[in-house]
């Protein structure tokens, strides 16, 4: 606005008296930029006025401001100029990350001036142009001189020890990568590869056309782009590599000769070993780095285990344990048996009888094999199953150990508890095989708002027997002296209908009344409603009769009479009618509703 009226007032003097006017020469620009808490006055020539924009005043005359040469850009991010130049030279001060993602001046973890700053070294540091739309896009600041300018992606290259030793990184537009050193502030690599990593000791991984090899600083060919793709093993020297038919193998850089044949459908390196575990056809072994078997017989599946000298294997169909020798630890005489090992050692397994057990690595069983089905949960335990009656065997708690026998006609693990079923009744049991509540119930629904909120402990249950309900807490104690006719959690839903977060329970009274109890089970809104149709913040939307309102249960009142045809919420946006009229609904302030 004040440059606007000084505009303004520029023009009125040249028209009043052009002539009596001095010429006045524009400052002329500093060699060396030095920073400046001031901005530069607009000083326009006499001879020519240059007009950046127009617009027109109170009284409907046409007004030009006059172009500022010599102005520097506002980093506090006003909106007076807000198409301003990137910034150049000293225009910008290197900030720190932290700071200003931390710190004050800072707004949802961002500077509030225009740009954003990320620190690689003490002189070196992104730079991000928050108005533009290719946010991804990045600049390089050197000291407080922009030497890239604001339109090029950067991989984190100088996560490598070799990139930080060089002064260099990995930088491009669009598909052409090249390598930059920030230093020397040239291009080491010109940007001619549509993929660029650093392997380490000075060599690259690259890709160009479609075909993939190594290429070195000096852009020397170590590995001939002849691969569809390659990775690196932990041999020194040695990449895995994959030719045109999809087939892999290892290749020496050294000698330039595959020391393992691309022959494989798999090949994949095992961890902290030189031997990799292969696969050809259907069939897999393990192979050394001069691709030599390490066993006889190619297995249909091979699980190295833990200890790494036995390894769970499958042949004709059925799973047996052998060791590092091949000798067999484990008969084959299990048509199952689960890789992953539980804390003791014990691995899930059904014998040829098709019962269940658990056996360690070293054959011994832990669990006798009398179940006729067990089902893994992620409360920890197993839920068994024999002669059609269910039970719990608890794992990881040293050995596999039944603590729930197969008395239950069905169990339902959810939110650590366990819901039981009896003679058609149905109680909890916690973790541990401890009964919570007894099967005395024709339902019991587990509250847990925990699942849709962070850090919100709350559980409930919510049990029906007969016509009523009750709530019981997580001991299965009755909260307070009501009974309803029914009870439900009230959720406050995400734009695709989903539960974000539970902030009660509905009820319904003895009068087919509904109101809304909080998670301890007290009242915050009375039972004088036909229904509650949404719940968003303090907001509960309600039907009284025909007609829907609004209730704020923090204000504890109705801030919307029931007035309308219909009230419906979607994200931040409230639109109720009556009849044919729309209105959109300010629920902080009914004064402000507007018609649509």
């Amino acid at each position: 606005m004040a440059l606007r009226t000084f505009a303004l007032l520029i023009c009125a003097l040249l028209s009043f008296n052009l002539d009596a006017q001095k010429k006045i020469t524009p400052k002329p620009k500093a060699s060396t930029p030095t920073k400046s808490t001031k901005k530069t006055p607009i000083t326009p020539k006499t001879e020519e006025v240059k007009l950046d924009r127009s617009e027109k005043n109170d009284v409907g005359v046409d007004v030009a401001e006059p172009m500022e040469q010599e102005m520097e850009y506002d980093r506090k991010g006003d909106d007076i100029y807000p198409e301003a130049p990137p910034p150049q030279e000293a225009d910008v001060e290197v900030k720190s990350y932290y700071q200003d993602s931390y710190g004050q001046g800072s707004i949802d973890g961002y500077p509030t001036s225009r740009y954003r700053y990320d620190r690689i070294t003490d002189n070196i540091s992104y730079i991000t142009d928050k108005l533009s739309d290719e946010y991804n896009r990045k600049g390089l600041l050197k000291g407080n001189r922009l030497i890239l300018p604001i339109i090029f992606s950067f991989h984190d290259s100088y996560y490598s020890e070799t990139s930080r030793e060089n002064k260099t990184i990995i930088a491009g537009i669009g598909n052409n990568l090249g390598l930059y050193n920030y230093d020397t502030e040239k291009w080491v690599i010109p940007m001619t590869y549509r993929s660029l990593s650093d392997l380490g000791n000075g060599l690259y991984l690259a890709g160009k056309s479609d075909k993939m090899g190594v290429i070195d600083r000096d852009q020397n060919v170590v590995i001939p782009f002849d691969w569809q793709y390659i990775a690196k093993s932990s041999i020194d020297n040695y990449y895995i590599v994959t030719d045109t038919k999809n087939k892999r193998g290892l290749l020496n850089i050294i000698t330039k000769k595959l020391s393992i044949p691309c022959i494989y459908s798999e090949l994949e390196q095992q961890y902290q070993s030189n031997n990799f575990t292969v696969v050809d056809g259907t069939l897999r072994n393990f192979i050394s780095a001069d691709n030599k078997p390490l066993f006889k017989t190619w297995y249909e599946e091979l699980h190295l285990l833990s200890n790494r000298r036995n390894i769970i294997a499958k042949k004709n169909g059925l799973y047996g344990i052998i060791n590092e020798n091949e000798e067999i630890v484990l008969p084959f005489e299990y048509t199952f048996m689960k890789s992953y090992p539980y804390n003791d050692g014990s691995h899930l397994a059904r014998n040829k009888a098709g019962k269940y057990g658990c056996i360690a690595s070293d054959g011994r069983v832990t669990l006798p094999f009398d179940y006729d089905k067990m089902d893994e949960s992620y409360s920890g335990n197993l839920l068994s199953s024999k002669n059609n009656k269910c039970g719990i065997v608890q794992v990881n708690q040293g050995l596999p150990t039944e603590i729930v026998t197969c008395d239950y006609d069905d169990i339902k693990a959810k939110n650590n508890y366990f819901v039981i079923q009896k003679g058609g009744k149905q109680g909890i049991l916690d973790n541990f095989g401890k009964t919570i509540v007894a099967p005395s119930y024709d339902n019991i629904e587990i509250i847990n708002a925990s699942e849709y909120e962070y850090n919100n402990r709350t559980l409930l249950f919510i049990a029906k027997k007969g016509t009523t309900s009750e709530i019981l807490n997580n001991i299965g104690q009755k909260i307070g002296t009501n009974t309803y006719k029914s009870v439900s959690h009230l959720a406050q839903l995400n734009d695709y209908g989903g539960i974000r977060k539970i902030i009660g329970l509905k009820y319904t009274d003895n009068k087919n009344k509904v109101g809304v109890l909080d998670l301890a089970g007290q009242q915050i809104l009375a039972s004088l409603y036909e229904d509650i149709t949404f719940v968003e913040g303090s907001y509960i939307g309600f039907r009284k009769g025909t007609k829907f309102g609004v209730y704020n249960y923090i204000q504890g009142k109705e801030i919307m009479a029931a007035e309308y045809d219909q009230i419906v919420h979607h994200k931040s946006m409230y639109i109720g009618n009556k009849g044919s009229d729309f209105y959109q609904l300010n629920l902080s302030d009914p004064s402000k509703n507007v018609k649509l």
